[in-house]
């Protein structure tokens, strides 16, 4: 496609959109100018990147980008859209995914998609920002539990006003957003700093350390991923209109963080 053209696509769903030809790699990012937000996109070939499918009316297309790495091709896809009050960028997960639905389906955790099924949710609704099955506030599905499971909760560890942050190849990414309260278990312990953004293994941190020892002195913080967490109250973030979970609900993260293409992604939120 041309610049032109793709800019007119993305006109359609009534956003703007500033694309050049540079480099070898893809970049994508949401940024604000004095009109307001718009799609600023860096691709290596105009002519090897397509706006797959458009939904003017849901506000969201889905634009596919060849990349090559080493002597492979890949066709990387994200999911460009307004939720809510702001407009984002997802890179969508490697997959039968060619139009805004399939890509939709493609984010949500297998968790989430078993929970529409279970609950019968319509076709309609499945997408929804609520349904009988979950609530959605940007990338975090919220799926309610029986309360024979908050039951064995250990009440000393609920957390009061934490954030939901998530840690991924590109380190903590966006704005958090705010659970009133927030209970955590299990999960890995990693070690974040300068020398590692991206996180690491408390095994990788020592073998570093040894090898390196002036490592030691950077400024380390830890963090547990991949922690089964349950959130119930007020969930606030300044792009997201504020939700209330009567009762405790799993918190699932959206599937962004298993695409290849995501490294290519800037912002989100």
């Amino acid at each position: 496609m041309t610049v032109e053209t793709i800019q007119k696509r993305f006109e359609e769903m009534g956003a703007r959109v500033k694309i050049q030809q540079r480099g070898e790699n893809a970049a994508l990012d949401i940024r604000k100018d004095r009109l307001g937000e718009y799609f600023d996109i860096t691709v290596p070939n105009i002519d090897e990147t397509t706006v797959l499918d458009i939904q003017p009316e849901d506000r969201h297309l889905v634009l596919m980008i060849r990349a090559k790495e080493g002597r492979s091709i890949h066709k990387d896809k994200y999911l460009c859209g307004h939720d809510e009050r702001s407009w984002f960028v997802a890179a969508v997960p490697q997959g039968g995914v060619s139009t805004v639905k399939t890509a939709k389906a493609a984010l949500q955790p297998e968790s989430v998609r078993r929970q529409v099924r279970t609950k019968g949710v319509k076709e309609t609704d499945r997408f929804a920002h609520e349904n009988e099955a979950f609530i959605r506030q940007g990338e975090w599905y919220f799926v309610p539990v029986k309360k024979a499971v908050s039951d064995l909760f250990n009440k000393k560890m609920i957390l009061k006003n934490e954030p939901l942050i998530r840690v991924d190849r590109r380190g903590a990414v966006g704005k958090p957003h705010v659970c009133e309260f927030l209970y955590r278990e299990g999960g890995e312990v990693v070690w974040l700093s300068l020398a590692a953004r991206q996180g690491i293994s408390t095994r990788e941190y020592q073998q570093m350390i040894k090898s390196n020892p002036g490592t030691r002195n950077m400024h380390w913080e830890t963090r547990r991923v991949d922690m089964v967490a349950y959130a119930k109250g007020k969930i606030k973030h300044p792009d997201h209109r504020t939700i209330e979970l009567k009762d405790w609900h799993r918190v699932y993260q959206n599937e962004e963080r298993r695409s290849r293409a995501m490294q290519s992604v800037r912002f989100m939120d």
